[in-house]
């Protein structure tokens, strides 16, 4: 039998867990109306935490609007060494 997840079967939100164990520590957000960005630290949130919760339930300082996009700030992973040896050349 096959590990490999079937088309039907619905994918799990990357935890902060998760996240904290590929080296990010801190969320990207953003207002999808004025794309306002800010980085949020979630150092002090639990593991079992899904990602997604965090948008729904955050309001952009700029406009007062509440609901934004929030990601895992990639930028801070650190450098890894690649599986074909070809150097990243941007962030």
């Amino acid at each position: 039998m096959s590990d490999c997840r079937r088309f039907n079967e619905p994918i799990e939100p990357m935890t902060l867990g998760n996240m904290r164990s590929l080296g990010v520590r801190g969320l990207d957000v953003t207002c999808p109306n004025c794309h306002h960005a800010a980085r949020l630290d979630v150092d002090d949130y639990p593991d079992h935490m899904p990602v997604p919760i965090f948008g729904p339930h955050m309001a952009c300082i700029r406009r007062g609007i509440i609901g934004v996009d929030a990601r895992p700030n990639w930028g801070e992973q650190p450098e890894r060494s690649s599986l074909t040896g070809a150097q990243r050349t941007s962030r």
